[in-house]
C-alpha cells in the first residue's frame, strides 16, 4: 500500500510539473519523477527561470518564486521542508544534497528605501546567493541577498545570514535577550 501511494504521488507531481512546462517551455526545466508535494507553488514572472535537478523533494506549502530576470537553480537530491520560500529577482544557486528545515526563507533582493519616493518607488537592491553542496539549513533561517555558504555547512535554526561563510563550518548566531520591566516606577 505504501508503494502504491508513493507511486501515485510521483505520478501526480510529474503531471503537475509537465503542466508548468507547457506554460513556461523555456523558463522551467526539470527532471521527471520529482518528490514534489501537491501544495508546492512555482511562480514565474517576466523572464525568470527555474531549473530543478534530479529528485527534488518538498513538503507542504513550499513556494519557489522568480521575477524579472531572476534565476533559481537547485541541485540534485535537495529537500525543502514545510513552509519554505525561495524568492529570486537576480540569481539563487542551491547545490546538491541541501536540506532545508521548516520555514526557511531565501531572498536575493530587498527594497531600496533610500531612493526618491522610498518604498513606494518599488526599487530593489539585488545580489546573487550561492549555497554549496551538502548544506543543512535549520528551521526558521533567513538568507539575505549577497550570501555565500560553502560546502558541508550546518546553519543553526533561527539564523539570519548575510555575507560569506567558509566551507565545513557550523554557523550560529548568539542572541542576547533584553527584558525591560515597564511596570517600574
Amino acid at each position: 500500500m505504501i508503494y502504491i501511494r508513493a507511486l501515485f504521488k510521483r505520478l501526480i507531481a510529474f503531471f503537475y510539473l509537465s503542466y508548468l512546462k507547457i506554460f513556461h517551455p523555456i523558463n522551467f526545466n526539470y527532471h521527471p519523477f520529482q518528490l514534489i508535494s501537491l501544495s508546492t507553488k512555482f511562480v514565474i514572472n517576466g523572464k525568470g527561470k527555474i531549473l530543478l535537478g534530479k529528485k527534488i523533494g518538498t513538503r507542504r506549502n513550499v513556494e519557489f518564486r522568480v521575477s524579472d530576470e531572476g534565476q533559481l537553480k537547485i541541485g540534485a537530491n535537495s529537500f525543502f521542508n514545510n513552509g519554505c520560500l525561495i524568492n529570486s529577482m537576480e540569481k539563487i544557486d542551491i547545490g546538491s544534497n541541501v536540506q532545508f528545515g521548516p520555514n526557511v526563507m531565501v531572498f536575493d533582493h530587498d527594497h531600496d528605501f533610500r531612493v526618491h519616493g522610498g518604498l513606494k518607488s518599488g526599487d530593489f537592491r539585488k545580489s546573487p546567493i550561492k549555497i554549496g553542496n551538502n548544506v543543512w539549513i535549520g528551521s526558521g533561517c533567513v538568507i539575505l541577498r549577497g550570501t555565500t555558504i560553502g560546502d558541508n555547512c550546518v546553519i543553526a535554526a533561527g539564523s539570519i545570514l548575510n555575507g560569506e561563510y567558509a566551507p565545513n563550518k557550523i554557523v550560529m548566531q548568539k542572541r542576547q535577550t533584553t527584558v525591560i520591566d515597564f511596570f517600574e516606577k
